[in-house]
């Protein structure tokens, strides 16, 4: 391994543009999960996953234990992202029930 040498250095507005632009992306993330938890929204939400983000796991059906597994730590990321950010109780309570769900069919091997 070896190091490589430094070109520039970053300006910190482009650091702050790049945040704002990954908070932008994480709401949107967040906005598609509530619409598809049947969670109210606000405004417009995007019909194509932000880059760098899981796709929208289904809210239930039927899944193999890998599929279910899956879409179990999509849920149980927004799960952890709604009590951070300071969602309603209910709505906290919403998305670890569809994690919780998915992780009961990994559990059994599928449906």
């Amino acid at each position: 391994m070896s190091l490589k040498t430094v070109t520039r250095l970053v300006e910190e507005a482009e650091i702050e543009k790049a945040a704002a632009a990954a908070a932008s992306d994480e709401t949107a993330w967040l906005n598609m999960a509530r619409r598809a938890a049947g969670l109210s929204t606000a405004g417009r939400v995007r019909s194509r996953v932000p880059d760098g983000f899981p796709p929208i796991a289904p809210v239930d059906g039927s899944a193999t234990a890998e599929q279910a597994a899956t879409y179990g730590r999509m849920w149980w990321r927004v799960f952890k992202a709604a009590q951070s950010l300071g969602w309603v109780r209910g709505e906290v309570m919403r998305v670890e029930s569809i994690a919780r769900r998915w992780y009961a069919v990994r559990d059994k091997g599928g449906n």
